[in-house]
């Protein structure tokens, strides 16, 4: 045996001692000259490196003051030895491997320094440990933390958050199905937020009947929003197509041309949102109806190799920007339209739009999002088959084309003008009144649940019923400028035996034409009149 080989074995069994004697120091300083050495056997070095960081660990102990937690000024020193433990420990992880013995040590570390999230996170861990002294300490180390977790982000908020940190987020039934899901040191980790069901961020925003156990990720602009993974690509470009006509019709758009390029066909998108007398609002963005815009013709679909669905609309309103657009302030494509249509009057627009721009998600991507959600299923649920599950089924990327084309500034201008009913001189109860009429005749008709209902609102709101019949009654009679009266009182002279000749038809179309009405407005002056 050489004079190097004797020293190697005399420091390492200095160094074996000095730690069970718990003379941490002493072992910290023999082990840095032995890992200095050239030569040693990579067994040796291994055993050094734990030793030198479990004695770190125990020289914070030493330095601590246990008068004052880890973070007060007087324990400065302990701290900083504290934190190079948990530094040497990732070395370690990192170089041999993270078995339970190396995470168990770092969950100590962040439990003691007071950070949290990433206790909580390695507890999670070892909640599915085969050491029960582990496990049963870990499930403890969770409570504490997620304790402490939920009342940090109650303060500041989980949304306010970064977004590509906490875009994915799964969810389980209780903390024994979410043992072991967390990941550790992983380049390609995107699911970074594990919670269980009756434990989640009060500011989360989930669909009506949500959440349940599964992956979610964050809406890419309403980042509060939390959508199932599955079929999350469609539902956004599904979002976001919706919004976008309600976005061209509030511009004035009269007629809207949908082409599939791939993917998702128009028919299956658009076939089950037709309902154009829907009410549009932040969740729900419907195609058609209310606000300015009515429909000439019902939905036509035109199956051909261009064009699959059309929508023709007759606007009535002055072209303007709807408040509550979800998606124009991240797409410039939309703010250049709005510019082009408000401030250059465009007469045409064509839109492409494709789902993984929509949901922000490359392909890279997706897949490593796919393999961490394996990763914790087969840990969360051991009978979990990735060749039957649903959840990332549908991620073939859809592509639609959407050609628009708008009413003349100038003429919505002056059908706004045209078109001004006497709502100003309405009370705000009779206007709140007027809505509720206009919500409970979508079917054409009042029925008697729709009546009590009303009467309660009525009342409520001090009106007679005397009134109440008045303001019902400017629902359906058309408001009259004085060029529509004209126009109706050359009519009435037409079909005074009951039919409009086609000479006369003739006459009042030029009529029609000078005084500036719409041929829908016309028809619906004509119509009042023959009712």
């Amino acid at each position: 045996m050489d004079k190097q080989q004797t020293w190697y074995e005399t420091a390492f069994s200095q160094l074996e001692d000095a730690f069970d004697a718990e003379r941490y120091k002493e072992a910290i300083e023999i082990a840095s000259e032995l890992l200095k050495e050239k030569d040693v056997d990579e067994e040796t070095i291994r055993v050094t490196k734990w030793i030198r960081a479990c004695s770190y660990s125990g020289y914070a102990f030493e330095l601590v003051d246990s008068n004052y937690s880890w973070g007060d000024e007087e324990n400065k020193d302990a701290f900083g030895v504290l934190q190079q433990a948990k530094d040497l420990f990732n070395e370690y992880g990192n170089e041999y491997g993270w078995n339970d013995n190396v995470i168990y040590q770092k969950m100590l570390i962040d439990n003691l320094s007071g950070q949290c999230y990433g206790a909580r996170n390695l507890a999670i861990i070892l909640m599915d440990s085969d050491n029960k002294d582990y496990k049963s300490y870990a499930y403890d180390v969770y409570e504490e933390n997620t304790d402490k977790f939920f009342d940090l982000i109650k303060e500041y908020g989980y949304v306010g958050l970064e977004y590509s940190f906490r875009k994915y987020v799964f969810i389980g039934r209780d903390e024994n199905q979410i043992a072991g899901t967390y990941m550790l040191y992983n380049n390609q980790r995107w699911i970074n937020d594990i919670f269980t069901i009756d434990r989640l961020p009060s500011d989360m925003v989930f669909p009506l009947g949500r959440p349940q156990p599964g992956l979610y990720m964050a809406h890419p602009v309403k980042t509060e929003r939390y959508y199932p993974m599955k079929g999350v690509e469609e539902t956004l470009f599904m979002e976001k197509v919706r919004e976008f006509c309600w976005f061209v019709q509030c511009l004035g758009a009269t007629r809207v041309s949908f082409h599939s390029n791939k993917g998702l066909s128009v028919s299956q998108g658009m076939g089950s949102t037709m309902n154009v007398e829907a009410q549009v609002g932040i969740k729900s963005v419907n195609v058609g109806g209310g606000y300015g815009n009515t429909m000439k013709r019902d939905d036509a679909y035109t199956f051909n190799q261009q064009v699959e669905l059309v929508q023709n609309f007759a606007p009535k309103k002055k072209a303007y920007c709807p408040d509550d657009l979800i998606w124009l302030d991240s797409d410039p494509a939309w703010q250049m339209l709005l510019k082009q249509r408000l401030e250059g009057g465009i007469m045409e627009y064509t839109y492409k739009i494709s789902s993984s721009e929509t949901c922000q998600m490359s392909t890279n991507e997706m897949e490593s999002v796919k393999a961490n959600f394996e990763f914790i299923m087969v840990k969360a649920n051991g009978s979990y088959d990735a060749s039957t599950d649903k959840t990332f089924s549908s991620n073939e990327e859809t592509e639609w084309s959407i050609h628009v084309e708008f009413a003349p500034l100038e003429e919505l201008a002056e059908q706004s003008s045209n078109h001004k009913t006497e709502a100003l001189n309405f009370s705000d109860e009779e206007i709140e009144y007027l809505d509720m009429v206009k919500e409970c005749m979508e079917d054409g008709e009042i029925g008697a649940r729709e009546r009590k209902l009303l009467d309660k609102i009525r009342m409520k709101n001090g009106i007679s019923e005397e009134r109440a019949k008045e303001l019902e009654a400017t629902l359906s009679a058309p408001q009259l400028t004085d060029d529509e009266k004209e126009y109706l009182e050359a009519f009435k002279d037409a079909c005074e035996d009951g039919k409009v000749s086609d000479k006369q038809r003739r006459l009042l179309e030029k009529l029609r034409v000078m005084y500036g009405i719409s041929e829908e407005r016309a028809s619906e002056i004509e119509n009042e009149l023959i009712k």
